[in-house]
């Protein structure tokens, strides 16, 4: 019997409450914002800014969270941001406030997205070559397939930052130097160091 992770089960119930909340708050935000006094023109724009924000921003932090290696702290930042913004957007009418609290939760879209995504992929993985090597339903190589991929994954950027160095050999011979020359100022130093300690400053 297949069992659903823990962690899949409770950002399942997590986006569950969140997507509630906003289809709750979303759909009457244009006739609040009207009747509070704000332009058509106005929740216009807002509602543009907001949502190129959220765009740009997944595409920012899922690329960082694929660089450190790391998706819970993308997601817990970006639910904590959503459900502050939502009571904001409700206390405060300034123009000012509600544009800095539905920035701030599409900012918090955007940056959990992509990490949640990613994390739910890699939860799923993980149960399926569970069950499937535990079952036999899957083979040896199906198996490795994804560790494979996780490991071209993982040395691409490597690869791409060796490549870069590849193409300009000169490059890589300035770089020998200096830290040849560092190690050589550090070497003199620690010598100083050691003669001066054992009385030899003379020599």
């Amino acid at each position: 019997m297949k069992i659903i992770s823990r962690t899949i089960i409770v950002l399942s119930f997590v986006s569950f409450f969140t997507d509630v909340a906003s289809e709750m708050l979303y759909p009457v935000m244009p006739l609040y914002l009207k009747h509070i006094g704000f332009s058509i023109v106005f929740i216009g724009i807002l509602e543009g800014i907001a949502e190129g924000l959220s765009g740009l921003s997944k595409a920012y932090f899922g690329k960082w969270s694929d660089v450190i290696g790391k998706r819970m702290p993308f997601v817990r930042i970006g639910y904590l941001l959503s459900a502050i913004s939502r009571p904001m957007m409700v206390a405060l009418s300034h123009p000012i406030w509600v544009f800095f609290a539905r920035s701030t939760d599409r900012l918090g879209k955007g940056i959990r997205t992509s990490a949640r995504d990613a994390l739910l992929s890699d939860e799923s993985t993980k149960e399926w070559v569970n069950a499937g090597c535990r079952s036999a339903g899957i083979g040896c190589l199906e198996c490795k397939k994804p560790l494979s991929d996780a490991i071209v994954a993982e040395l691409e950027p490597i690869q791409l930052r060796a490549a870069q160095y590849e193409k300009d050999p000169d490059v890589v011979r300035s770089i020998i130097a200096e830290g040849c020359e560092t190690a050589r100022e550090t070497a003199r130093e620690t010598l100083h160091d050691v003669r001066s300690a054992m009385g030899l400053t003379s020599w």
